[in-house]
This record gives C-alpha cells, sequence and structure tokens, in this order.
C-alpha cells in the first residue's frame, strides 16, 4: 500500500528523531506481536525554495500490508545554514543547497523500532527572490530534450527520466522536418531524426511561476500540454529561438534551435527516358521511391522551352508540337528527360542539328527515338558519308573525317520492310 504524506512536526536539531502520519505513536492495540518493518520503499522529491518560503515534504511510503500501522519519521541533515525544518515544513534560511535524510520506521508492536527502517535523501535548493544573473538556480529545474522513445501524441505522463538529449550544431539544438504521418514519424525518431523537443520545469511550484514561452519564426511551433510540460514541434526549415520568461520575477531564458530537412540517400526516377506525347496528353514524372522514407523533400520539375510543355508540380502537360527536356530535382539528385510533342506515331528528334569541328575529332550527335506503340523498328543514315567513319549506337551517331569536309544527313527510323517511319530533321557537321 503506497501512503502519501505530508509533514506537520518540529525539527529542531541535526539527527533529531520524530514522530508524525496521524499524531504520534498509534495507541491502537495490535493483535499481531510479531516484530518487522514494514515499509518497503520511500521516495521524496527534491525542493526548490526561495528565501523565506516554506514547503511541506511531499513522502511516498510502500508497505507490505494495508493495515493502517503509524509511520515513524526520523530526518538528517548535515548543516542548518541553508534550511531548517519547522511544524513539518522545510524553511529557507540562505542561499544555497544541501542535502536531507529521511528514514521512515514501521516495525513494531505498540512501540516504534528504530533498527528497522527505510530511507532516501533529496536535495533542497535556496535561491534568492532577485534576477540570479547567472540562472544556476532554474538551470537545474528546467530539462530539454526530447523522448527516449516516439510518443508524438502522448507526452502528459512524461518524468525528466524519459528525456534525452538533442544533437546540437553550431551550438544550437537541431531538429528535422520530416513527413506527417505515423510511420514516417516513428522511423525518423528510431534513427535519431528527431522532429520535436520538450521542455520541462521539473520540481517548480507553480503557485510562484507564471512561465510563458515564445517563438521567434514560423520553423517551430510551441505546443502547451501541462503546466509543466511544453512540445516544441518542427515545422519549417530554418532557425528559431525559444524564450521562456516569468515577467513577475524578471526571469528570461532562450535555447537557439535549428530546424534542418532530411538529406536524400536515394532516388529512383522514372525508368523512361524520354516522351512522345500528342498535345494535352499528361506525364507525370515523379519520383517511385525516395529513401529515408520519412524524408520530407521538394521536387522541382522545370523545362526548358515552356511553349512546348506546361509544368504542374511534378506533371508534364504537352502543349505545342516541338522538343525540350525536362528536369526532376530531388535534393543533390536530379535526372533530365526528352520530351517531344507531335501527332506523329514515331519521331527522331536531335538535341543538335549543326556542328562544326576539326578534322580528325570526334562528333557525336545525340537522337531520341520515340513511339507512340510498340513496332519493330531500325535506325538508318540517310546521306553521303565518303572519306567519313561514322558508327550508329543506341542513341548516338558518332561521325570523323581525317579531311576538310562537310556531311549533311538525315536519321531514319524504319520498319523491317524499310519503310521510313520518321526521321530526324536534316544534321549538318562541317570539319574544318
Amino acid at each position: 500500500m503506497t501512503k502519501s504524506v505530508k509533514f506537520v512536526t518540529t525539527f529542531m536539531f541535526v539527527f533529531v528523531f520524530a514522530l508524525l502520519f496521524c499524531g504520534c505513536i498509534s495507541s491502537n492495540t495490535k493483535a499481531n506481536t510479531e516484530i518487522k518493518n514494514y515499509a518497503t520503499s520511500i521516495e521524496a522529491k527534491d525542493l526548490a525554495l526561495n528565501l523565506g518560503e516554506s514547503k511541506p515534504l511531499d513522502i511516498k511510503v510502500v508497505t507490505t500490508t494495508n493495515n493502517d500501522y503509524d509511520l515513524g519519521f526520523e530526518f538528517l541533515f548535515d548543516s542548518q545554514d541553508v534550511f531548517d525544518v519547522v511544524d513539518g515544513k522545510v524553511v529557507a534560511k540562505n542561499v544555497g543547497s544541501a542535502t536531507l535524510i529521511v528514514k521512515a520506521i514501521c516495525g513494531f508492536d505498540n512501540v516504534f523500532r528504530e533498527n528497522l527502517f527505510v530511507e532516501t535523501s533529496l536535495t533542497v535548493t535556496v535561491a534568492t527572490n532577485e534576477v540570479d544573473n547567472d540562472l544556476t538556480f532554474f538551470e537545474n529545474y528546467i530539462k530539454l530534450g526530447t523522448t527516449k522513445q516516439c510518443v508524438f501524441d502522448d507526452f502528459e505522463n512524461l518524468t525528466s527520466d524519459d528525456l534525452k538529449n538533442l544533437e546540437k550544431v553550431d551550438n544550437k539544438f537541431v531538429l528535422y522536418s520530416v513527413l506527417d504521418t505515423k510511420q514516417a514519424k516513428i522511423d525518423a525518431h528510431n534513427k535519431n531524426f528527431f522532429f520535436y523537443a520538450v521542455i520541462m520545469f521539473d520540481n517548480i511550484d507553480f503557485d510562484w511561476y507564471n512561465f510563458t514561452i515564445t517563438c521567434n519564426s514560423n520553423a517551430l511551433s510551441v505546443q502547451k500540454i501541462s503546466n509543466s510540460i511544453f512540445v516544441l514541434n518542427a515545422k519549417n526549415l530554418g532557425n528559431a529561438t525559444i524564450t521562456i520568461e516569468d515577467l513577475g520575477k524578471n526571469f528570461k531564458k532562450c535555447f537557439d534551435f535549428c530546424v534542418l530537412e532530411v538529406l536524400v540517400d536515394e532516388v529512383e526516377f522514372c525508368k523512361d527516358q524520354s516522351f512522345l506525347l500528342k498535345p494535352n496528353q499528361v506525364v507525370d514524372l515523379k519520383p517511385q521511391n525516395i529513401l529515408p522514407s520519412f524524408a520530407k523533400v521538394t521536387t522541382i520539375v522545370e523545362t526548358t522551352n515552356d511553349f512546348v510543355v506546361l509544368v504542374s508540380g511534378t506533371k508534364v502537360v504537352a502543349k505545342n508540337e516541338g522538343s525540350c527536356f525536362v528536369s526532376v530535382v530531388v535534393g543533390d539528385f536530379s535526372k533530365t528527360f526528352f520530351i517531344c510533342v507531335s501527332n506523329d506515331a514515331f519521331v527522331v528528334s536531335v538535341s543538335q542539328n549543326a556542328f562544326v569541328a576539326k578534322v580528325g575529332e570526334i562528333v557525336e550527335i545525340e537522337f531520341f527515338v520515340l513511339k507512340q506503340f510498340s513496332k519493330n523498328t531500325t535506325i538508318q543514315l540517310n546521306g553521303n558519308f565518303a572519306e567519313a567513319v561514322v558508327d550508329v549506337m543506341s542513341n548516338f551517331v558518332v561521325i570523323s573525317t581525317n579531311n576538310k569536309n562537310t556531311f549533311e544527313f538525315e536519321i531514319v527510323l524504319t520498319d523491317l520492310s524499310h519503310n521510313i517511319l520518321g526521321k530526324s530533321e536534316k544534321i549538318v557537321v562541317i570539319f574544318s
């Protein structure tokens, strides 16, 4: 059985023995005369006081019986310079910190047995009522960190033992912007990409203090859980300063934060390299997979010719006949696609159709074959290549010569019967 008690007994000197909780020793006759200790554990909270202030001790004792046996308490403290115990309350005397040992005695047959007890210790800290310029007193009782386990939807029952330290960069506490789904948040937290922080006021009397917490930017949001627990959530990339104030006590404390993006490790883009679209046809170039899965990233899609296509998010809408390149960028990863808009079923397009090179140099001509339906096709070159070395690869034509010359030709797409399905515009290569 757990018993919580507030003390009402006076203690005047070191190693004083005191009896309390419902008065002194119970006068009730105990049927069981066996002498043993019924108290199994004891807890007592640290106290924070200001000069002239007094507070009762809050102590919990666990016993092995439900019988209402009386408890005896003994207090030991090595110095009465910092505080004293008067009428069951701890009274602040001087600025400082000292230890108070509490012993709970519960073993008797109408008398207490001093050799049967459990004990604990607590720290009593006394500060001035004036501005504490070095903030030493408050630093001990304002806890900041994140939780050891991901509990982004349940903070009410946290204690300071549930907190762990946050990463710091350039003396700023770091939080990360992650996807707003439950699983993404759990995965992010488990991999130490923390997206929230907890500010906890530990063992502070809120009848005396009136703290407010504010943020100077939209990088973080401040959520009040209770008088003693506030949660900071990462919202937008950037820096933020969290300010804790008690205007009545002229107290102010600041914490600097930065919200960072989760760097992308891997991106799986659309496998196609090029697209042949009819006017008003749409293709979505959204990446298929981004790792880590909780990364909150912006996909940027840009076109080299907004007359040919319109970009809307990750979708590309064909507008007018022509060709262009469209780039998709995710973090440090990117891929460029060739887009051709045409009513034809087959199109052979080149990225450049005029070249000037020196004799002996090699010219590479990139081309794209775009088909709106599958069919067996082959690539041929239509032109005069006397005194030239020419090779056709998957999507390149390579040409060189040892003589000054000009070559004009087309890249032709044919079926197995050598019927022309499509061809490029005329290509001119000048060797000088």
